[in-house]
């Protein structure tokens, strides 16, 4: 899921440093489940489990070391190629675009999820479809390329639509509403976030609850109403707290301190950068 970047009104410096700390606490997070990966690949036989293991290396390196996921990914492409497994091919092109799009290599992440399209499209692979739908558009947002964007996140949304699937509703409703918010239209903005709260909400699906309520923050702070956007950062905090996100506590509190810098209360600013 995209989430809209929320510390733009900061001193680079200061945004250099957060960005470091969550890199920080995302490998540490990753790392356990990369080791218990690395520690069964020896023990896998070359067929499609393996694939499925190769691309799961590929996936948890994604963020910590992207370099690495696409050489996972390229082993576990060329495996899946060798046992003429379609599916899991399209699963190793779709990892290597998320490789490439967090090395900003917007070309290539580009054509590895058309690819990895195509094939879920002559497989039927609704799942695939959408997943690669919605992955496309955040290429298309990461450049600005709002329409564009807006169009495959509402091929995404209504092929989840067709499957029932509200987790993945929830999420492109939350991307379409990052564009619309990036846009400064701050209406439908508020629309769509409101749209995928409510379905984490039904779900109880705490860590979406917790990024829309941000989004929803965003917007309002976007609005200058810093009272209903502190009310959604804190609200948002205290769900990251239950839940043990350091991430998600981190970037709250850089929100709820930009708000109180605004305001210009800077004991309380100085506190929660702090």
């Amino acid at each position: 899921m995209k989430t809209v970047p929320r510390l733009t009104f900061l001193p680079l410096i200061f945004i250099i440093f957060i960005a470091n700390v969550l890199l920080l606490i995302a490998q540490k997070q990753g790392q356990t489940r990369i080791d218990s990966l690395l520690n069964e690949l020896p023990k896998t036989k070359e067929d499609t489990n393996k694939v499925n293991l190769l691309n799961s290396l590929s996936y948890e390196y994604y963020r910590i070391s992207p370099d690495k996921g696409i050489l996972y990914g390229e082993q576990g492409m060329q495996l899946a190629e060798k046992l003429n497994w379609k599916k899991g091919f399209a699963n190793s092109l779709n990892n290597l675009g998320n490789c490439y799009y967090y090395k900003s290599n917007y070309q290539k992440a580009l054509e590895n999820w058309l690819k990895s399209l195509k094939i879920s499209e002559e497989l039927a692979n609704k799942t695939g479809i959408a997943t690669t739908l919605g992955n496309i558009g955040n290429v298309y947002f990461s450049q600005s390329d709002y329409p564009k964007s807006l169009e495959y996140y509402f091929k995404a949304l209504k092929m989840v639509k067709e499957s029932g699937d509200k987790k993945r509703i929830a999420i492109n409703l939350g991307n379409i509403g990052n564009v619309y918010k990036n846009q400064s239209n701050y209406s439908k903005a508020l629309e769509y976030f409101l749209k995928a709260l409510k379905i984490h909400e039904e779900l109880g699906n705490k860590s979406g609850i917790a990024t829309n309520l941000g989004n929803v923050g965003n917007v309002y702070e976007a609005q200058s109403n810093y009272s209903k956007s502190l009310e959604y950062y804190l609200r948002a905090l205290k769900i990251h707290e239950e839940l043990g996100n350091k991430s998600g506590i981190a970037r709250d509190f850089g929100d709820i301190g930009i708000i109180y810098k605004t305001q210009s209360n800077y004991p309380k600013a100085l506190e929660y950068f702090f």
